[in-house]
């Protein structure tokens, strides 16, 4: 039953899932549900055998960038840090500064010509902090002021 309110049914894969451990539960044995059959339809969905390549995943990587209504925190937590591990999962580590980095690159560009988006306008800002001595930007940091941006904007 947890294994169910833990999951977000307002997106496609997560109603697919949600059904996927729904079909698990058994009224008159498990009434609350089975996790090892839950677990193993999940795992016999989406586990694949395929071992990740190290240039497809830097592909990935490199080409995602934030879009203009996308959560700050799903982009950064929920995207690029799972992304980071895969990469150091294959051998590739992106330190802490150049991820930080990374992430203020992949912000969303101003649709109109010659304008800065909010988030430009505090990209400098961030970048001088990105490894100071004094008050240095990080993850989290980030995550949480572009979160105020966002807000904001």
């Amino acid at each position: 039953m947890q294994l169910i309110q833990a999951m977000d049914t307002s997106t496609e894969k997560g109603k697919v899932a949600f059904y996927k451990v729904k079909s698990a539960m058994d009224k008159t044995n498990y009434r609350c549900g089975h996790f090892a059959n839950a677990w193993e339809k999940l795992r016999a969905k989406y586990e694949t055998d395929k071992k990740p390549d190290l240039q497809e995943e830097q592909e990935k990587y490199y080409s995602k960038w934030m879009k203009e209504k996308k959560s700050p925190e799903t982009f950064i937590l929920g995207m690029m840090e799972i992304m980071r591990s895969k990469l150091e999962n294959l051998g590739e580590v992106i330190p802490e500064d150049k991820f930080i980095k990374d992430l203020i690159l992949k912000l969303p560009k101003s649709k109109a010509a010659g304008q800065l988006s909010p988030y430009q306008l505090k990209a400098d800002a961030w970048k001088a902090r990105v490894g100071a001595e004094v008050d240095p930007l990080t993850v989290e940091d980030l995550t949480t002021e572009y979160d105020d941006v966002s807000e904001e904007g």
